[in-house]
């Protein structure tokens, strides 16, 4: 799903900024609206990938546990409207602290 949006965010942009003039302007419009609106890809795959982080966290040894109890509430709260931006920032710190708990290991 992250992949997708990012494929999806990559074309549109490819495709504003390539060829304007060869697009009609109501096609431009609608693809600017699209970008602006793309962060609710992002978070709805940032919000599935942290579910299954706690789920590959949560059925690890004990020492990782804590590790996926935070995951599950992130993964919840990125689709919760007003909710979502906190969610998104942290869970880009959690990104960070998983990889140097992991990388530790």
């Amino acid at each position: 799903m992250f992949a997708g949006s990012l494929g999806f965010v990559g074309a549109a942009n490819v495709a504003l900024a390539d060829s304007p003039t060869k697009i009609s302007a109501p096609a431009l419009q609608a693809l600017n609206l699209l970008l602006n609106d793309s962060w609710v890809f992002w978070n709805a795959a940032l919000g599935v990938f942290m579910l299954g982080a706690a789920g590959a966290c949560l059925t690890s040894p004990a020492a990782y546990r804590w590790l996926g109890r935070i995951a599950i509430v992130l993964g919840i709260a990125l689709f919760i409207p007003f909710a979502d931006f906190f969610a998104l920032l942290a869970s880009g710190l959690w990104i960070i602290a998983a990889t140097l708990v992991l990388a530790r290991r």
